[in-house]
């Protein structure tokens, strides 16, 4: 098998998922999503064939919180592990709301952004995120805020 066979093979094994992590416009504040493995993180799932990743976020969202309203996409962060992907994004929101849960999470918490790093049982993901992108994070929660 040549390198580009190789490259191809371990790219259809891959998992790929897709998540995102809502900012509120108008407090700057983020949604947390307390899941059902008892850690805080953010909304997203994996990707169906012929998905985009930032389609597979919007997906999952709307999936686990039952929000319909609108939504400004900003690419955050590509977390990798072995033949696994997770695609990150914030997604700007108008107002805060009280989400329907579906049965992947029990909780949510809307939290200014220096309490993500306080909350108990973050998710590995979350911790990923935001080692990686915290201060791009919180420059967005600030950006936003309309105060």
């Amino acid at each position: 098998m040549g390198f580009r066979e190789f490259l191809r093979e371990t790219e259809a094994k891959t998992k790929k998922s897709a998540g995102l992590l809502p900012i509120c416009k108008e407090t700057g504040r983020i949604l947390v999503g307390f899941r059902d493995d008892g850690t805080w993180g953010v909304w997203g799932g994996g990707t169906k064939p012929d998905e985009k990743p930032k389609q597979t976020a919007i997906r999952e969202f709307e999936e686990e919180t039952k929000y319909w309203g609108p939504l400004q996409m900003r690419f955050l962060y590509v977390s990798r592990r072995p033949n696994k992907t997770y695609t990150n994004y914030a997604a700007i929101i108008p107002k805060e709301f009280d989400p329907e849960l579906n049965s992947e999470h029990s909780g949510f918490r809307w939290c200014e952004y220096n309490e993500l790093f306080e909350l108990a049982d973050k998710h590995f993901g979350l911790e990923d995120l935001l080692l990686n992108c915290g201060p791009t994070i919180e420059r967005i929660c600030n950006a936003h805020h309309q105060r």
